[in-house]
């Protein structure tokens, strides 16, 4: 056959989008032609999300709606719903393997070995699985660095031990012409809040050295002008090899000033018992973005303590006064869920109030998600329509912060990486995030000069979801 078609079909986080670009890149790299778009190929590569009860019924979903494309295609399955359980996965008649978070790193491998096993050439599905599991035991079950935790329970599943170190596998081979990159600094999470499944599917928090990270972020700087430190906690960076997020903000400043570099750098979500007047002044350079996205989750106090986070509201606001003292135009945005166990009347209006308090520059609305193995999971439900109340109402608070955060920047010069065109105009971010608008027709040169470059822009007005601009 031709060059093998591979797509890898990403549900969930930034975490997971970087981990299947990276798995594009490796792929590449072995000679087939792999992309990250759902269209035709010959092998589908499921990365799967277990965040909530809907993302791993997508999961399951993804399967039927890739093999729409070719119902002849080979499947294999990785990520956070398969760690948490594969047998949802293995009645599936094309789905060749599978694997849960760890191990991602020899997927290229098992194509390449499937692939010359003559596997995508085999007509009859029994006929190929029956090859392919033969393949996949080669690979998966006889490395001594990894320790399968029921592979023997299927054919063609082992579900391995999650790992106690990073698992390193980036590339910088997938789509490098993208204006924002993603470098992951850490994956797993020590937090354990009652009602989240990460810690269990993911593992505990473990570090990307920071040589490396920096390696990477400088690597980045070659091709793209923004690049984001994601995982799952990046609050826990460093915590296991003796280092932290602070010495980390530290070592990528001193290399982007000695390499002159142009790029800028955001912070992925992060935890308010990091944040320190000392990191904080570390990122007042031009190398990194006032944009701070904060897991509130609730405004209660006691919400927060069956949640089993460790801060108060009056905590969390005053680290957000803190942030505005030393960034006045920050980017402040936050993750609430709504409709926790036992929530009630009065603890969300607390959630409300404090919202407004804060004044948010955007919010990110979660239903609660019933997981079952969490803390959370057998404490008293709150109904559904309840639900869809309160995310209605607290909506309206997040549309009019996201409003009034927009406004104030009405009439301010603001520096701007283009990112693509969208109709007659080209789109793109400021360094506090918010979206610009300048219209082509207004240029005297070709926009596409304006791509993946830093432009001063005067802020002139409200468009769409975000403001208008012009040089």
């Amino acid at each position: 056959m031709d060059r093998l078609r591979v797509c890898v079909f990403c549900l969930g986080c930034k975490v997971n989008q970087n981990e299947s670009e990276s798995i594009v890149g490796a792929l590449i790299k072995s000679g087939f032609d792999a992309f990250c778009e759902p269209k035709k190929a010959d092998l589908y590569i499921i990365n799967t999300c277990a965040v909530t009860g809907e993302a791993e019924k997508k999961s399951r979903q993804a399967v039927a709606r890739v093999l729409k494309y070719n119902e002849n295609a080979g499947v294999i399955i990785c990520g956070c719903a398969s760690q948490n359980s594969y047998a949802q996965f293995s009645d599936y008649p094309n789905v060749l393997a599978i694997i849960g978070v760890a191990g991602k790193s020899l997927l290229a491998q098992l194509a390449v070995r499937l692939y010359e096993g003559g596997a995508f050439e085999q007509s009859d599905l029994s006929q190929r699985k029956k090859l392919a599991d033969s393949i996949f035991s080669d690979i998966y079950r006889t490395d001594s660095n990894l320790h399968a935790v029921g592979g023997d329970k299927a054919e063609n599943a082992c579900v391995l031990e999650l790992p106690l170190e990073f698992e390193d596998y980036a590339t910088d081979e997938a789509e490098v012409m993208k204006t924002r990159a993603s470098v992951k600094i850490c994956d797993g999470c020590n937090n354990f809040c009652s009602y989240c499944l990460v810690p269990y599917v993911r593992g505990r928090s473990r570090s990307k050295p920071i040589e490396r990270v920096v390696e990477e972020v400088l690597k980045c700087a070659q091709y793209r002008r923004e690049v984001v430190l994601i995982g799952i906690d990046i609050s826990s960076y460093g915590l296991d090899i003796g280092t932290s997020l602070l010495e980390l903000v530290k070592a990528i400043k001193l290399a982007l000033s000695k390499n002159n570099a142009q790029i800028r750098v955001r912070l992925g979500s992060i935890e308010t018992s990091l944040i320190s007047d000392e990191l904080l002044i570390e990122m007042q350079s031009e190398y990194f973005c006032p944009h701070f996205h904060l897991s509130l989750q609730s405004g209660s106090d006691g919400v927060l303590k069956r949640m089993n986070r460790h801060y108060t509201a009056d905590e969390f606001y005053r680290l957000t006064q803190r942030i505005k003292n030393y960034f006045p135009d920050s980017f402040i945005a936050t993750d609430i869920i709504v409709g926790f166990p036992e929530e009630s009347d009065e603890e969300f209006d607390q959630t409300l109030r404090f919202a407004e308090k804060v004044g948010f520059s955007d919010i990110h609305i979660f239903k609660y998600s019933r997981r079952k193995g969490t803390r959370a999971y057998s404490m008293e439900q709150v109904d559904g329509n309840v639900k869809l109340e309160r995310i209605e109402k607290l909506n309206e608070v997040k549309r009019q912060a996201k409003e009034s955060f927009i406004e104030k920047s009405i009439g301010q010069t603001a520096r701007v990486i283009f990112e693509e065109r969208k109709g007659s105009y080209m789109f793109g971010h400021t360094d506090n995030y918010i979206g610009v608008y300048l219209n082509c027709e207004s240029l005297r040169n070709n926009e596409i000069s304006l791509e993946n470059k830093f432009v001063n822009v005067k802020l002139t007005g409200k468009k769409l979801d975000g403001l208008e601009a012009k040089l």
